[in-house]
């Protein structure tokens, strides 16, 4: 018995597999999926991993390589919606003090909000993007892309940012309602 390789189902992005060697060692395998770098920056979400991994709240990052990586095997099973109010309690402050890390983030060292600017360069590249498989142009079809750019810029001046003085707006008529 040389070990096993199992293929893993509910990837979204990625190719998933199960490694298990002769001596009950147990990896995750983790391969991109093609161009998913065009939606996910891998380097960064690697070293963010890794960062995770060495505070506990991952399974630990053994390595990467040029389109992948291999973490650590934790036997798990999600939770059902019935077991949420049980567990919820012990979630919470675990989120909480995982959102409160400090975590370095490559290329991010003033720590800037990413999201809007890398919704933008998405906007802007679905909105150009071509396939040449015809089923994918007609799923591309299925979004009206110039009205989700809209919405996203009509979020913007509603979710709390330096754009709108961090939502006083909002406060003050969430505080109109007390």
């Amino acid at each position: 018995y040389m070990g096993c390789l199992t293929t893993i189902s509910g990837g979204i992005t990625n190719l998933l597999f199960k490694i298990e060697g002769p001596d009950g060692f147990a990896a995750l395998l983790r391969v991109f999926g093609d161009n998913t770098e065009k939606l996910i920056d891998r380097p960064k979400e690697t070293e963010v991993f890794a960062q995770l991994a060495s505070c506990g709240f991952a399974v630990p990052f053994l390595l990467a390589f040029q389109n992948g990586r291999v973490e650590g095997w934790r036997s798990m099973r999600p939770l059902q919606p019935a077991e949420m109010a049980t567990f919820a309690p012990r979630i919470a402050p675990e989120l909480a003090r995982m959102h409160a890390l400090r975590l370095e983030e490559p290329g991010n060292a003033e720590r800037q909000p990413q999201l809007a600017a890398f919704l933008r360069q998405w906007l802007q590249d679905a909105a150009t993007a071509h396939f040449d498989d015809p089923a994918k142009m007609r799923k591309l079809a299925g979004f009206d892309i110039p009205s989700l750019a809209r919405e996203w810029e009509w979020l913007q001046g509603h979710i709390p940012s330096c754009r709108n003085g961090e939502g006083a707006a909002l406060a003050a008529t969430r505080e109109g309602d007390a």
